[in-house]
């Protein structure tokens, strides 16, 4: 990427929404609703090309996903050469019970939904970390790419991650724990899974995990 562009535009919509809090919003795009949640105000900010939800004090995480937008799309579209027709939503998450919970991994901090054009964000750990953040949106926003030109029956998850990783260089949702793995990519061969085991879901301890990460991209590449 170039210059990550942190000022934000006067010209950019920010309202305040009653959203029935980021636990109800994100579990329902994961098909997981609860029956009763509290309302809470949530903040949305957007331009004609993306929408980001976000709950007070982080405005300029927000702004930021915002303004980098088209360049990270740019970037993710010289590598596939598939942009985004649609307008995504990004809802950053302040809650690391909520997110371990709705990644099903405390390593992920990030999520791409394709079905409901939704990428979720542990925004907590990134907050000094802009351009990992950015990095961390590429990646998922890579997924959201994917989908809209390819039918979820002809994509397996080991190459939905593993083209998503080849595509925006970098590991996406793992990318703050990649040094506790680096010992995996030294017996790929050895530890090897096979990919069938790998085309509707990831293990769920991290040594596999990692592992079925490494995988896909050594497949991809």
């Amino acid at each position: 990427m170039k210059k990550i562009i942190t000022a934000i535009p006067d010209t950019l919509t920010v309202k305040v929404a009653e959203i029935k809090s980021v636990f109800l919003l994100v579990l329902f795009l994961v098909s997981l609703l609860p029956l009763q949640v509290e309302a809470i105000q949530q903040m949305v900010i957007e331009s004609d090309r993306v929408r980001v939800v976000f709950p007070s004090g982080f405005k300029d995480q927000a702004g930021i996903i915002v303004t980098n937008y088209q360049e990270v799309l740019d970037d993710l579209k010289k590598e596939l050469s598939w942009g985004l027709d649609s307008k995504p939503t990004v809802i950053l998450v302040a809650d690391k019970a909520l997110f371990e919970r709705i990644s099903g991994t405390r390593y992920a901090v990030g999520l791409a939904i394709p079905e409901r054009n939704t990428i979720a964000i542990n925004i907590l750990p990134l907050v000094s970390k802009t351009y990992m953040m950015l990095e961390v949106f590429k990646h998922e926003l890579c997924h959201l790419v994917l989908h809209e030109h390819i039918k979820s029956s002809f994509l397996p998850r080991w190459l939905d991650e593993g083209v998503a990783q080849w595509a925006s260089g970098n590991l996406g949702e793992l990318l703050l724990y990649e040094g506790m793995f680096r010992s995996v990519r030294l017996n790929l061969a050895r530890l090897a899974i096979p990919l069938d085991y790998l085309a509707t879901s990831f293990p769920s301890d991290p040594r596999s995990l990692f592992l079925a990460y490494e995988e896909s991209l050594s497949f991809v590449n």
